[in-house]
């Protein structure tokens, strides 16, 4: 009989330990809309990691400025312009990477509530695992686009690294 109950207890200990495990990417988006709406954009550095997310960014800025100038390869002038654009994005990222800048985006991208409504961030989120370690949210967007957020499992925590965005989000913080 004690066998069964230790048994039943290790059970129901490892299904709850999976379930929040595997739930751990919707409460992290939970805690962040939640700080977000209650501007508490202070706690926002809890949930990500703002100096990989910049980097992060960066790189996507990177990329972009690269294959833009790749095309124009035959006048010379483009690689100096891409090499100025690149440290002029590298300045804008650092400078508006910031919770509330991150707080500032998510918000603009939020679809528009219906009357009576509140502001949902998140709502209609999609929620995909790329590896045990990583996880991508896909959020729907008032530009009816979706916006992908990148996740990466800590422990037994979630935290952002990677924010994908337009160049119109860093540019135009507000």
């Amino acid at each position: 009989m004690i066998k069964k109950f230790f048994s039943l207890i290790i059970f129901l200990a490892l299904v709850g330990g999976v379930g929040y495990l595997t739930m751990g990417p919707k409460r992290l988006m939970g805690q962040i809309e939640t700080a977000i709406l209650a501007d508490e954009t202070e706690k926002l550095q809890h949930y990500i990691d703002f100096p990989i997310l910049r980097q992060n960014i960066k790189e996507q800025f990177s990329d972009k400025f690269s294959n833009e100038t790749a095309e124009e390869d035959e006048n010379p002038i483009s690689g100096i312009i891409g090499g100025l654009a690149t440290k002029v994005a590298d300045k804008l990222v650092d400078a508006f990477v910031t919770p509330k800048g991150v707080a500032d985006i998510m918000k603009r991208h939020a679809p528009k509530p219906e009357d009576g409504e509140e502001l949902a961030l998140f709502a209609g989120a999609r929620y995909s695992y790329d590896s045990l370690n990583q996880c991508s949210v896909y959020v729907p967007s008032n530009d009816s686009k979706e916006r992908q957020i990148i996740l990466e499992r800590r422990g037994i925590d979630w935290v952002v690294i990677n924010l994908m965005v337009d160049a119109e989000d860093i540019a135009n913080p507000n």
